[in-house]
């Protein structure tokens, strides 16, 4: 009986830990955060709806996968994603007002020995600052290791109505250290793309029409490999996206590494003022094209919408204004 009381207390104990979250939020985002893994579970944006007015969630589901892979000094495989967090506060819920506030949770390894993860929000921003430390895991990460594995993985669901349109702008974007962004090219045919990033990069994003996840780093990641599968209709998600990452570390009694994650629109302003060029993210189109959509179409949109509410009368003024300034070539061509 004894034994069976313990057994029915294990199962109950993890029932309910499997199945609270931790909400960190302020006026822009509400992230809930599952114990499993530590992870951001899912990732809701406020001022946004779905075609269907339901809240827009970038990403939600166990099938999400974020955290560390890597070997123990007796060569066992450990995936931090499977593993189960405890926070250090007894706060469920923590709303961002007027100071940043923080989110703590640590995986447990030993007297004073954890992994833990510190996700830390302030208001009226998309940006999450994600720091991770390491504190007295040598003897439990084997000393030989450089580098972590970081894997993230998330499904990505439509938010459109016209689902093909959405496809169409639907990839995974990648910034080189000090260099170029670049990406898997749109409107990509092929159900798997898979690129190998063999040299330092700066940040990964998914990315679909309009809103964008992005896993940015504070220094560099080492090297990456990113996979974009697509998923048939009629399911609800449109692509399943992976990214590994390699993550400097150095084994030591205590060990730091720092990153970002950007849950928000793809709009130029707002993805600027982040830096790293995330407003790259935003395809404006090429050569002299991007460069009218990107110092006139822009700025004359943004100044419009300080005083006009409706985006259909500022489409259809933007339209009267590039024909007034078009309409001598075209009435030239028109009389010719």
């Amino acid at each position: 009986i004894k034994k069976l009381l313990r057994e029915l207390k294990t199962h109950y104990s993890f029932f309910n830990f499997k199945h609270y979250f931790y909400t960190l939020q302020n006026n822009k985002i509400e992230l809930k955060i599952s114990p499993r893994g530590g992870r951001v579970y899912s990732a809701r944006i406020k001022d946004f709806r779905t075609h269907d007015s339901l809240p827009l969630i970038l990403f939600s589901g166990d099938s999400t996968v974020f955290g560390f892979n890597f070997y123990t000094t007796d060569n066992k495989a450990v995936q931090t994603s499977d593993l189960y967090f405890t926070t250090v506060s007894e706060n469920r819920s923590v709303s961002v007002t007027s100071d940043p506030e923080s989110v703590v949770l640590r995986l447990m390894a030993g007297d004073d020995r954890y992994i833990e993860y510190k996700y830390t929000l302030e208001p009226g921003r998309y940006v999450v600052d994600f720091d991770v430390r390491f504190k007295s895991m040598e003897g439990i990460i084997a000393s030989n290791q450089n580098s972590l594995t970081f894997d993230w993985r998330m499904y990505l669901p439509q938010q459109e109505k016209g689902r093909q349109n959405e496809e169409y702008y639907t990839t995974i974007k990648y910034k080189y250290y000090q260099d170029d962004v670049e990406g898997i090219r749109l409107r990509q045919s092929k159900e798997v793309e898979k690129v190998d990033l063999p040299t330092k990069l700066s940040w990964i994003a998914f990315q679909d029409q309009f809103f964008s996840s992005v896993l940015i780093s504070r220094e560099f990641f080492l090297n990456g490999t990113v996979v974009s599968t697509k998923i048939p209709e009629p399911a609800e998600y449109l692509r399943y996206y992976t990214a590994e990452v390699g993550v400097p570390f150095s084994p030591g009694q205590e060990t730091s590494i720092g990153m970002k994650l950007f849950y928000g629109p793809n709009h130029i302003s707002t993805l600027r003022k982040e830096g790293l060029e995330l407003e790259r993210l935003v395809f404006l189109g090429k050569t002299i094209i991007g460069w009218i959509n990107r110092f006139m179409i822009i700025p004359v949109f943004n100044w419009l919408e300080k005083y006009i509410a409706s985006y259909g009368l500022i489409i259809l003024i933007l339209t009267i204004l590039i024909k007034i300034v078009l309409f001598h070539l075209t009435f030239k061509s028109y009389k010719s």
